[in-house]
This record gives C-alpha cells, sequence and structure tokens, in this order.
C-alpha cells in the first residue's frame, strides 16, 4: 500500500462495509490498519447502524448477559481487604532508617559550584551557603543586603578569606568592573587620579 493514500475504490468499499461490518474485518478487505478506518470513518461522517451495534456480530454488551462470567460477583471479596497498611516483602530491598547514599556529602562539606563560586554544607539533609558568606557571618558581620554585594578584593571566586571580603554597593561594582575593561596605562590613570582626588579631599 502507499502509506495513508486513500484510493476511491477503498473510499468506496468502507462506505460499504463499515456501518455493518466489525472494523477489524474493513481493514483487512480495505487494506488499511483499524485506526486509519476509524479516522477515516469519522472524516466521512461514517457511522455504524443501529441494527449491527445491537447485533451479536457487533460484540458489545446486549442484554447484560455476555461477559458476565467474567464480571464481580455481588457479595464477591477480594483478597486484600482488611490488609491496608500490611507490610508485605519487599523488606530486604529497602533502605534502612539512617541510609545514606554513596554521594552523600557530610556537614562541613566544601565544593566548587559551576559558576565558579564555592560553597559550603551547613546543615542536613542538603543545606548549603555560600563559603564567602560563612566566612564574613562568621567574622561577625551581618549578611548583606541591597544594594550591597559581598565582593572579593583580589577577584578571586575560591579566595574566601575574610581579608579579601569586603561590602560594595552595586554601582561601585559597576565602575569597577568596567574599569578592568580599559588598556592598562588607563586604568592606572584612573587609579592615580582616584588617590589624588583623595588626598586633595583630605581622605
Amino acid at each position: 500500500m502507499n502509506g495513508n493514500q486513500w484510493t476511491p475504490a477503498q473510499i468506496k468499499l468502507l462506505c460499504e462495509l463499515y456501518p455493518h461490518k466489525r472494523t477489524a474485518e474493513v481493514a483487512v478487505a480495505v487494506g488499511h490498519p483499524a485506526s486509519s478506518i476509524y479516522h477515516k470513518a469519522a472524516q466521512l461522517g461514517i457511522t455504524k447502524t443501529t441494527e449491527f451495534i445491537k447485533s451479536e456480530a457487533s460484540g458489545r454488551l446486549l442484554d447484560g448477559t455476555k461477559g458476565i462470567g467474567n464480571r464481580f460477583q455481588k457479595g464477591h471479596k477480594t483478597w486484600n481487604k482488611g490488609m491496608k497498611g500490611l507490610q508485605i516483602g519487599g523488606v530486604e530491598t529497602r533502605f534502612a532508617k539512617g541510609h545514606k547514599p554513596r554521594n552523600h556529602k557530610p556537614v562541613g562539606t566544601v565544593v566548587i559550584r559551576t559558576d565558579g563560586y564555592m560553597q559550603t554544607k551547613i546543615a542536613e539533609p542538603n543545606v548549603w551557603k555560600l563559603t564567602h558568606h560563612l566566612v564574613w557571618e562568621q567574622a561577625g558581620n551581618t549578611p548583606p543586603v541591597h544594594p550591597f554585594v559581598l565582593r572579593f578584593k583580589d577577584g578571586n571566586q575560591q579566595n574566601c578569606t575574610i581579608e579579601n571580603l569586603e561590602l560594595s554597593s552595586k554601582v561601585e561594582m559597576m565602575e569597577k568592573n568596567s574599569v578592568q575593561t580599559l588598556p592598562p596605562d588607563l586604568r592606572k590613570a584612573i587609579q592615580l587620579h582616584g588617590v589624588l582626588l583623595r588626598r586633595i579631599n583630605g581622605r
């Protein structure tokens, strides 16, 4: 067959057979899968006749007796009635209480994140804190709040010593970062200019 393409002859045969034949039989006769038969019939507005639906050939329940042997009978009791909460098997394969996975990291573990910052595990089960923030607060400082941020003086995100940390506003951070993009000679001139201004202002 040519994929899902329908020929005029196939469409004619579908219209003749579908209303009073089982779809599986129509599929064999027409040469299309049952899913395609259903789709095409719906597209054309073809439906099963009432007589076929009521007939034994349709395979549908008629007077309520067909398939009765496979139904639950009145008063049937399920095998697991009254067993809610009962533990049956599987005990051997469960994690024991207090089990820790192989990749568990103890409190105090320091790792380097993908963005280059270091973080330290401070509590179970999985509570972490940026290491430079932890060092800052352990030194008796209050956590930085907007618009201030905690920066590394030497620009090294992994140098988390208290001597390398300082509070800076986001504006100051922007200015410092912009200076770093300038040529070395120009950066030096700007730094000297800043030193000169501070001396003039008595700072």
